[in-house]
């Protein structure tokens, strides 16, 4: 009995087929840790990979995607210096991430008196995914 599949497309397998040839999904090892931004002061990407452990048999289920993105944003350069409000996007995220992650103003432009400390802001917000426009949700109208 050969375990090459062709016999499924011929229906001449053989009366032990699914014994002798069980089908092997595929399985993947864990993720990697995310890398860092692939660039400083500007909206970019950070990846994850996974390698596979065991290719699929025998017609077992396909491997899961072995890479993921996600977006990031540095705000300081390699060289541990500020990228500057008038240079960085604002980066809006949901409130858990503002309590992870503080940030202190480091431009003599930004002030640190109480009094003076208002400021504008305009945000633009735009869809980085086709499908976010067509859907007729409150949070991506």
């Amino acid at each position: 009995c050969f375990c090459d599949q062709a016999c499924r497309l011929t229906g001449d397998c053989c009366f032990d087929y699914d014994r002798a040839c069980p089908a092997r999904p595929c399985f993947v090892g864990e993720w990697s840790p995310w890398s860092g931004c692939a660039d400083q002061c500007k909206p970019t990407t950070r990846v994850r990979r996974r390698s596979v452990r065991q290719e699929p048999q025998n017609g077992g289920a396909p491997c899961p995607p072995l890479e993921e993105r996600a977006g990031c944003l540095e705000y300081s350069t390699p060289q541990g210096q500020n990228c500057g409000h008038s240079y960085v996007p604002a980066f809006i995220t949901t409130s858990a991430f503002n309590k992870e992650r503080t940030r202190q103003a480091t431009s003599p432009h930004w002030s640190t008196h109480t009094e003076d400390a208002g400021y504008c802001m305009e945000f633009k917000t735009e869809s980085l995914t086709p499908h976010c426009a067509l859907e007729n949700l409150p949070l991506t109208r």
